[in-house]
């Protein structure tokens, strides 16, 4: 069963589907990429499928990838034996087939034999994201999308030096996205510092992630294409 087949989708504009490339997932964990995936955008992004707190995430971010997906740091994720954790960063990736326990050395199923050539291919796509995520910085017009549990508030001046956020003549903001509460209602969206926003959804996707409520994404991310 697709992602597709078990979600709602709520019907987006013409003007958020051409707009998606501008958009970049953060993290904490593959939301928002299955967000994007029932919106049909699929183009790879470094933070789409990783799972992290987000002081992990950020660091990864301010250290330019340095040191990170080297093998002697990586191990079978505690939390999901379908991933890679970097115990230099805090961040897990997903992989190919993994043969051993959570916390154990890595190793895929494939054998000794093909250990290193495994490890290259999975270097090779770790690359070609960062370069990607390069790229995106590069860009005028962005927007970072950062999922939390409770939004960050004063604590994101890090994110706005780390993605260069607030420059004069840009459009290249973080909003901060947590589930609504009684003093925060669904879909609003409060600017926090200049480049930065807190916004609230009324459900993260539940039972998991893979079924994002798409009804509730929509509307807000449509609020967000008029963001400075």
């Amino acid at each position: 069963m697709t992602v597709a087949d078990t979600t709602r989708p709520s019907p987006a504009s013409d003007r958020l589907l051409h707009a998606l490339p501008r958009f970049e997932s953060l993290g904490r964990d593959c939301e928002f990429g299955f967000v994007l995936n029932a919106l049909d955008y699929r183009k790879g992004q470094y933070f789409r499928w990783i799972l992290g707190d987000w002081e992990s995430l950020l660091t990864v971010v301010q250290n330019d990838f340095e040191g990170s997906f080297q093998r002697e740091n990586l191990v079978v994720a505690p939390q999901n034996d379908l991933m890679i954790l970097d115990q230099a960063t805090g961040a897990s990736y997903h992989s190919g087939p993994i043969a051993d326990d959570a916390g154990k050395p890595l190793h895929w199923k494939d054998g000794p034999e093909a250990q290193h050539r495994i490890y290259e291919s999975e270097r090779g796509k770790h690359h070609y994201l960062i370069r990607m995520f390069r790229e995106g910085m590069a860009q005028s017009d962005r927007c970072y999308v950062l999922k939390v549990n409770n939004c960050i508030g004063d604590r994101a001046q890090p994110w706005v030096d780390a993605l260069r956020l607030g420059r004069p003549g840009e459009r290249r903001r973080l909003v901060v996205v947590a589930e609504a509460d009684e003093a925060h209602p669904a879909g609003e969206i409060v600017k926090v510092m200049p480049g930065v926003y807190n916004a609230r959804i009324r459900h993260f996707g539940s039972p998991n992630v893979a079924h994002p409520v798409m009804e509730d994404w929509v509307p807000v991310l449509e609020r967000m294409l008029d963001l400075d």
